[in-house]
């Protein structure tokens, strides 16, 4: 193990530094030269993985400014040697503004060219791409309380065609920005894009030559001296959009989402049969979306909603006003649409019921509210959290649908080195698919979580959970309870060292078959009877540059052989 370090850092000296640590050499070299009108910095490093993987990367900055004219540029270069492959990314960005009294005028260039090939026979990959953007503007200064921009962008994008990059399509947007910040307790921001895309090469991309339009607003307020505060965001938009077909990939194990279990034991990999994965190691899976042909007219819509209010900010001395001010609000929404019909109460609508409604395509919300008590001076915290989310996705063969609606109950109470808390949920969760309903199912179900922790000195800490959960599904017969007892420890021994541990014993009974779809949503993947689960985490920054992670987790059910993942990462950040 070599740790060398100069910290030379005066301007015009170079900055030299070298780390070679469990088979790793990193290099870094850094430069500046500075006078009154400019500014140039150039930086070289290096990544040497024994015989795994080679990089260089070269960053240069210059800037000029001269009474109301400024210049900067900036480009980035990276190589890498793999084992099969080659890589070069290039990124240069230019601009240029003149910068009038209340006004600033402004030319931008930017350009990336990332290029992957085959290293045998230098063929590029199909992963590789390129793009040119060419930008002139006009917006207020900076420092103005409000402001505004307009400006005209074009775009060309390249892919690989023929081993060489080839034009693919060109782009021009027109756009317009209002932003009103004088008044910062009240500020709104809008904002409009209009786009017109163009094919250039047929035989490269199945892309359809399209208009679109994006509409914007931003809004941010403080009322009553911050008692409450909102945000909101509302987005519409409309083009064309290819009709999509999902299918599932096979990757590397682990770095996957989705599971694959073979329920009718014919050894072929059917859509019904992969669900999100409980656990990583399962988790082989990607679901991928590949275009066909068939392009439709779509009208979309975004809208995010925040409230909160915190009453603790009142002033007074009445017992109404003491009573009050321990009471806090916090709310948040979000939905999201995507329809195939111009109704504008159908797509744009944050606030209409249109989950039934067939020309809405895609669709998904969130709504959480947690309404808390805390008085002064009181060791207790209660929190009344409700839950609502909804999503419905246009598949192959048809829509899903998923819903899940929760009502809950937290108290916390804390004293010096205690924290006693306990969660009481219970709500429904359903799902539906117009093609695969085997896999449809209601579910009621009612969780209590308990947990004791206790801080036994500044860098040790204990923690004991109780979860016990009850399931049922109101469209078949299957229940399930369960009793889950945990057992987690946290140890940092310093800043850079992190040792944490757990071990969970739990106890399922269920009355169905367990080896189908809906026993893996019911069970979480685990099995009936008894199972153990248990984790052991260590993490370490060996330096700025390399941060190491052992991961150990492992878990047994009662007539199976136990299951030992682990993994160690070693992350380097340059």
């Amino acid at each position: 193990m070599l740790d060398l370090v100069n910290n030379n850092r005066s301007i015009g000296g170079p900055i030299f530094f070298c780390n070679l640590r469990l088979s790793f050499l990193f290099i870094e070299l850094k430069n500046t030269y500075q006078n009154k009108v400019s500014n140039f910095t150039y930086e070289i490093s290096a990544l040497n993985q024994a015989s795994q993987f080679k990089g260089v990367r070269q960053n240069a900055i210059a800037i000029y400014r001269k009474k109301h004219f400024e210049l900067s540029w900036n480009a980035n270069l990276l190589t890498s040697d793999q084992s099969q492959t080659e890589t070069r990314f290039f990124r240069n960005n230019i601009a240029a503004i003149y910068k009038l009294k209340s006004l600033n005028i402004g030319v931008e260039q930017h350009s990336e060219n990332n290029q992957w090939k085959e290293k045998n026979s230098h063929n590029l990959l199909t992963n590789s791409f390129a793009n040119k953007t060419y930008k002139v503007y006009l917006k207020s200064s900076e420092t103005s309380q409000n402001q505004f921009e307009t400006f005209y962008q074009y775009r060309k994008d390249l892919m690989p065609w023929e081993n060489k990059m080839s034009s693919q399509s060109e782009s021009e947007d027109i756009g317009f920005v209002l932003w009103l910040k004088k008044n910062k307790k009240n500020q709104l921001k809008l904002t409009s894009n209009y786009r017109k895309l163009r094919i250039l090469n047929q035989d490269i991309s199945n892309e359809k030559p399209e208009e679109n339009f994006l509409g914007k607003l931003e809004h941010r307020s403080r009322i009553f001296k911050g008692i409450i505060r909102t945000s909101t965001y509302y987005e519409l938009g409309s083009g064309l959009e290819a009709d999509r077909i999902y299918s599932y990939l096979e990757v590397n194990p682990g770095q996957g989402v989705y599971k694959w279990t073979d329920y009718n034991k014919n050894e072929i990999k059917e859509i019904n049969e992969f669900e999100i994965a409980s656990f990583k190691d399962e988790a082989n899976y990607i679901r991928i979306s590949n275009i066909t042909t068939n392009y439709r007219k779509v009208y979309t819509s975004e809208y995010r909603q925040s409230l909160n209010i915190q009453l603790k900010r009142l002033k007074g001395s009445s017992k109404l006003v003491k009573f009050a001010s321990a009471i806090s609000n916090r709310l948040s929404y979000r939905i999201a649409k995507k329809s195939k019909d111009n109704d504008f109460n159908l797509y744009g609508n944050p606030f209409s019921s249109t989950q039934n409604n067939s020309n809405i395509i895609n669709l998904t919300s969130s709504l959480q509210n947690t309404l808390s008590f805390h008085p002064k001076k009181s060791k207790m915290t209660y929190d009344y959290i409700y839950l609502n989310n909804e999503s419905k996705l246009l598949l192959n063969n048809g829509f899903e649908r998923s819903q899940l609606t929760q009502n809950g109950l937290r108290l916390i109470w804390r004293k010096q080195d205690w924290q006693i808390s306990n969660r009481l949920d219970k709500g429904d969760k359903t799902r539906g698919s117009e093609v695969y309903s085997s896999k449809d199912y209601k579910l009621n179900f009612l969780k209590n979580e308990l947990k004791f922790k206790y801080q036994v000195d500044r860098n040790f800490q204990v923690e004991f959970e109780y979860l016990f959960k009850n399931k049922e599904n109101k469209l078949s017969i299957e229940k399930l309870e369960s009793h889950d007892l945990g057992l987690e420890a946290q140890f940092s021994p310093g800043k850079k060292k992190n040792l944490s541990a757990s071990a969970h014993f739990l106890n399922l009974t269920y009355n169905s078959d367990s080896n189908s779809s809906i026993a893996y949503e019911i069970l979480e993947g685990f099995l009936p009877g008894n199972n153990m689960t248990w984790h052991l985490n260590y993490q370490q920054q060996l330096s700025k540059t390399f941060q190491m992670n052992i991961n150990y987790r492992g878990r047994k059910a009662e007539e199976n052989s136990a299951i030992h993942v682990g993994n160690v990462e070693l992350r380097a950040f340059f």
